[in-house]
C-alpha cells in the first residue's frame, strides 16, 4: 500500500483486564454456593425443566471496522457513520438445565 502513498491504520485501541484464574476465596464460595443448590434442588424435588439460566447481550446497530485505509502520514483518522455507533438492542437467551432452548416470550 506504500506504493501508493496509503498505511492501514488503527482507528481505535481496546485493551480489557483478563484474570484466568480464581483465588482461593473465590473458588471456596464458588464450591459452597454449588453445594448449597445442588441441595435446595434435591430437597424440593425440583425438576431440570424448571431451572433457567439467563443471558443477555447488546447487538449493536452499527459497528465501524477497526481499521481502514488512509493517507500515508496523515495524522488523524476520521471515520464517517450514520450515527448508529452507540444505538443498541438487548438480546437474551434462556436455557433450561434440560438443555431446551426457550423460544421468544
Amino acid at each position: 500500500m506504500s506504493f501508493h502513498n496509503l498505511s492501514l491504520r488503527a482507528i481505535s485501541s481496546y485493551s480489557a483486564s483478563t484474570q484466568d484464574q480464581l483465588n482461593e476465596e473465590e473458588a471456596t464460595k464458588i464450591a459452597r454456593f454449588r453445594q448449597e443448590f445442588v441441595q435446595i434442588v434435591t430437597d424440593h424435588h425440583i425438576s431440570k425443566n424448571n431451572i433457567y439460566n439467563m443471558d443477555q447481550s447488546a447487538l449493536y446497530y452499527e459497528v465501524p471496522p477497526r481499521k481502514t485505509i488512509d493517507i500515508l502520514g496523515s495524522k488523524q483518522v476520521t471515520l464517517k457513520t450514520k450515527g448508529l455507533t452507540k444505538k443498541r438492542v438487548t438480546i437474551m437467551f434462556l436455557l433450561s438445565a434440560a438443555e431446551k432452548l426457550k423460544n421468544s416470550l
